[in-house]
């Protein structure tokens, strides 16, 4: 791909846009189909000048780099995202054009008090109730209820009777996660209903794998796996509701007190339905593509996100001991660690964060409906798609600490968030004199950190928008490091590298299957 430019438009005189040679694709093909080598490709330009411009078929995206210009962008009240979400729900979870255009035309944001400019009536405002009902069911005490009833799904899960203390084979380690952890997310935040529909879960996994076929509006004829997988999962949903419904009504049960619901599995999800119903244009149809796009993001970014750490931890000896220790440390004796307590680890916490800088690899959009967007010394014109990529974030070698490249930022270090207060070169942020920070210095102990990371570790996006789910997918993976590393032993068998199946919607995945053996420690 080319790095030179065309002529920049007059009527954004300071913003350079990517050379194409094709007229009418423009740089689609590259963009779609070859994500990860453009955005490599055009790092050093956007670098320099903090945007660029990208044209496309029908549009032009405006990419956004630099940490202090992607927090202006997280801070700006006048950005939303309702729109971009509205085409992900048309082209990648089926929803109708009708439907569709609700997200469309809804220009008011999603605070309580709409973006100045905007004229939409309050039942036409769906971005705002969307994220209301999500804020409130997965943050707060929504959070805590939703932890309880994660914690006992999945030590549920993780008995295994078929693992003892010999050495028992499976074919595939991402797989085996899919089956274990996959499933006790989405019994916890949807209930056992939606994965007892037949062949749910892997069909939902099925559909993860072609999905960006869809991204890329590949139609039918090109791309008939993943229109397939699609529709079996929508059926699937489609036939989840028809059963919740029914149990809804035939149960006087109330069981709210702890935030969770016999038939839909927690009251968020439940008050979701009529929520959705209530905005003009929406339908059934257009709620089952919802929860579809609900149901896929709850599990398809930490399950291999889970995936990439466990299988950094069992082949590393010294750092599965070093996470053993911390782990065991806690409370010796006690057979199920509290997650508050877990939360806590610098080590833990910088695997999390580190699993998330190496393999999220997400374009985070927004758009300002009604206002220009002036940033790093250019206006981004109003109503134009504005990417933050995470992958050009996370890989800025003038922001991250690489210990003089022992550590590059395209591999993973356990270590890479965490302060030694006895090692000048320690911790994430590069700085220009190697030098602990004084309020470092005062604590002997080794510290987690993201201190300095505004906009350049953005996995869950940031700002009003950030993922309203960050808190408990958090607790989700440490949960589940804890629980791998003091329960079993692991052996991958067989060497793996990653590939970007996903690129621009997704994490890095490994390359292939991992066959592995797996025994439970005496």
């Amino acid at each position: 791909m080319s790095t030179l430019f065309r002529r920049p438009n007059k009527s954004v005189s300071s913003i350079r846009a990517i050379e194409y040679t094709i007229p009418f694709l423009k740089s689609s093909i590259p963009f779609a189909f070859n994500g990860l080598n453009f955005f490599s490709s055009i790092t050093c330009i956007v670098k320099k000048q903090g945007v660029v411009k990208v044209s496309i078929v029908n549009q032009d995206v405006y990419i956004v780099q630099g940490s202090k210009n992607i927090a202006e962008i997280f801070r700006n009240p006048y950005l939303t995202m309702t729109r971009a979400y509205g085409i992900a729900l048309k082209h990648c979870f089926g929803m109708k054009q009708r439907a569709v255009n609700t997200y469309r035309y809804d220009t008011s944001g999603s605070r309580v008090k709409p973006i100045p400019g905007s004229n939409v009536l309050n039942s036409a405002r769906i971005g705002l109730p969307t994220h209301e009902n999500l804020s409130h069911g997965l943050l707060g005490a929504g959070l805590d209820q939703i932890t309880l009833r994660f914690e006992k799904e999945f030590y549920d899960s993780m008995e295994l009777p078929e693992v003892g203390g010999d050495w028992t084979y499976y074919p595939d380690f991402a797989r085996f996660i899919e089956a274990q952890l996959g499933i006790c997310v989405l019994k916890t935040l949807f209930g056992p209903l939606l994965v007892q529909q037949p062949k749910f879960v892997d069909d939902l996994f099925d559909f993860d794998r072609h999905v960006m076929d869809l991204a890329r509006r590949l139609p039918f004829i090109l791309a008939p796996k993943a229109h397939r997988a699609r529709r079996r999962v929508l059926n699937g949903i489609k036939n989840w509701h028809r059963d919740a419904h029914a149990l809804s009504e035939e149960t006087s049960e109330d069981p709210r007190h702890d935030g969770s619901d016999i038939a839909w599995g927690t009251a968020m999800v439940k008050d979701r339905q009529k929520m959705l119903l209530d905005v003009d244009g929406q339908d059934e149809d257009a709620v089952i593509s919802a929860d579809l796009a609900l149901i896929w993001a709850s599990v398809t970014n930490v399950v291999p996100s889970s995936v990439t750490v466990a299988l950094h931890l069992f082949t590393d000896p010294s750092l599965l001991a070093e996470t053993r220790q911390c782990v065991e440390r806690i409370d010796p004796g006690r057979q199920r660690p509290d997650i508050r307590a877990l939360e806590k680890q610098p080590l833990l916490q910088s695997l999390h964060a580190e699993s998330l800088r190496f393999g999220v690899q997400i374009h985070i959009p927004r758009a300002a409906p009604h206002h220009t967007v002036s940033i790093s010394n250019a206006r981004i014109p109003k109503d134009e798609l504005i990417l933050v990529s995470t992958y050009l974030a996370h890989n800025d070698p003038d922001i991250w600490n690489t210990q003089e490249g022992k550590h590059p930022l395209d591999t993973f270090w356990a270590g890479r968030f965490l302060i030694d207060p006895h090692d000048p070169f320690s911790g994430p942020r590069r700085r220009p004199t190697q030098s602990v920070p004084e309020a470092t210095r005062l604590n002997s102990e080794v510290e987690f950190s993201v201190e300095g990371l505004e906009g350049a570790w953005i996995p869950y996006g940031g700002g009003h928008h950030a993922c309203p789910g960050r808190l408990l997918a958090k607790r989700i993976m440490i949960l589940f490091i804890a629980v791998m590393v003091e329960r079993f032993d692991i052996e991958p068998m067989a060497e793996f590298k990653y590939s970007s199946p996903r690129f621009g919607f997704g994490v890095q995945k490994p390359l292939g299957k991992i066959p592995f053996r797996i025994k439970r420690r005496r």
